[in-house]
C-alpha cells in the first residue's frame, strides 16, 4: 500500500508543479482549452479582390462577373485578450475564397446601365 501512495504522489507531483508555475509575458499561464482559442486578424492584415469580367458582350445577354478574395494573415489568440467590438473567428477563415460574387456590392457607371443578379438554374 505505501508503494502505491508513493508511486501516485510521484505521478501528481509534476501536474502540481505545472499549476503553480508563473504566468509568462503577462500571460494568464498554463493550459488553454480549444474553445478559448480565437483568430483575429494579424499586424500586416490585408484585403484583395481579384475581378474577371468578359470583355465583350452582346446587349440584353447575360455577363459572368467573377469575383476572388484573399485576406490574412490570421493569428490564434486567446478569447479574452480580444478587446471588445472587435471580429474574431472561431475558426480560422479561409486566406483564399475564390468565388464571391455575389458578396459584393457591384455598382455600373453610367448609374443603372446594367442589372445584377444570379443566373437561372
Amino acid at each position: 500500500m505505501d508503494l502505491l501512495k508513493r508511486l501516485l504522489a510521484l505521478g501528481l507531483l509534476p501536474l502540481l508543479l505545472l499549476a503553480c508555475s508563473e504566468p509568462e509575458n503577462g500571460d494568464e499561464g498554463g493550459w488553454v482549452a480549444p474553445w478559448d482559442l480565437v483568430y483575429v486578424a494579424a499586424e500586416d492584415f490585408s484585403v484583395s479582390l481579384e475581378i474577371s469580367v468578359q470583355t465583350e458582350a452582346v446587349a440584353g445577354e447575360w455577363i459572368t462577373i467573377s469575383a476572388k478574395r484573399r485576406s490574412g494573415p490570421w493569428k490564434q489568440v486567446r478569447r479574452f485578450a480580444v478587446p471588445r467590438r472587435e471580429f474574431w473567428y472561431a475558426r480560422q477563415p479561409q486566406e483564399i475564397e475564390p468565388e464571391v460574387a455575389e458578396n459584393v456590392w457591384w455598382e455600373t457607371d453610367p448609374p443603372r446601365a446594367a442589372r445584377t443578379g444570379t443566373l437561372p438554374g
